[in-house]
């Protein structure tokens, strides 16, 4: 599998003094970090941001859960949904033995993170509860793990605002977040709630992933990725100027990755 890249996005906010650095990580899926944070560390971001599916958790009922979301999915769409997530947690298994495909590999990637700038993380489909060794682990390093909630943090001089959904959404506390005054990013692992959520929100920027890059891309365009179907119309680089979307770190489906490498993305806000 091709290494890791590093894709590179300017975004002129028109809200901040001060030029801001951000990296974005995700779906790392337990895999291999190394590749991941060298690049990182390579471009001195001043925040990281990971947009989810870095460890792997599961709830009992994780499928009802996953059915009984926030979107709502048609019922066509979610028997197909339920089959692909049965076949993707089989493979899933079968790579376990294949590949260096260990908890240990997420702890290192936050690990490490830390030692290179401030961590703010989000929960993803995968990361459906944690335990407690996992918020002893972020505290320990000072990782961020926003689940509904946000923080203020000042950077280069400049008052942000992060908030971090978890799937279904708290809305009482989104909405209280959106009325908040400053300059606000949202990490949210799931890029198709951008038009029903977000798109028309006082929100500066949001980063996802989530999508996988669409996996396959044919002539440029991205074949499928969970949530959106086929042809999917979120799957990585800026859209509208403010939605960053990452292909994310890893692969964890039969189908190999074409002309989609694994990126890490670095956002420059001026």
């Amino acid at each position: 599998m091709a290494r890791t890249i590093a894709s590179e996005y300017n975004i002129n906010t028109g809200k901040l003094n001060n030029p801001l650095k951000i990296a974005l990580v995700s779906d790392l899926h337990q895999r291999d970090p190394e590749d991941a944070v060298n690049l990182i560390a390579a471009n001195n971001p001043d925040l990281i941001l990971v947009a989810g599916d870095i460890i792997e958790r599961y709830a009992p009922n994780a499928n009802k859960k996953y059915m009984n979301s926030t979107v709502k999915i048609p019922l066509r769409r979610r028997f197909f949904l339920s089959t692909v997530y049965y076949i993707n947690h089989t493979v899933t298994a079968f790579t376990k033995m294949l590949t260096s495909f260990t908890e240990d590999n997420s702890f290192a990637l936050f690990r490490e993170l830390s030692d290179i700038a401030p961590v703010y993380a989000a929960p993803g489909n995968h990361e459906q509860l944690f335990l407690p060794e996992d918020y002893k682990f972020f505290d320990e390093y000072n990782i961020k793990m926003l689940e509904n909630a946000d923080e203020a943090v000042e950077i280069n001089g400049e008052r942000i605002i992060i908030g971090g959904l978890e799937n279904p959404i708290d809305r009482k506390w989104f909405r209280s977040f959106v009325k908040k005054r400053g300059f606000k990013i949202l990490i949210c692992h799931y890029p198709e709630y951008y038009e029903k959520f977000f798109k028309k929100r006082k929100i500066n920027v949001i980063v996802s992933g989530h999508a996988h890059g669409g996996q396959v891309h044919i002539k440029g365009k991205a074949l499928y990725s969970p949530g959106q179907g086929f042809f999917p119309k979120y799957t990585n680089g800026v859209y509208d100027n403010r939605l960053v979307v990452s292909a994310g770190c890893s692969n964890t489906v039969a189908v190999p990755r074409i002309n989609n490498p694994r990126e890490i993305v670095i956002i420059n806000l001026t």
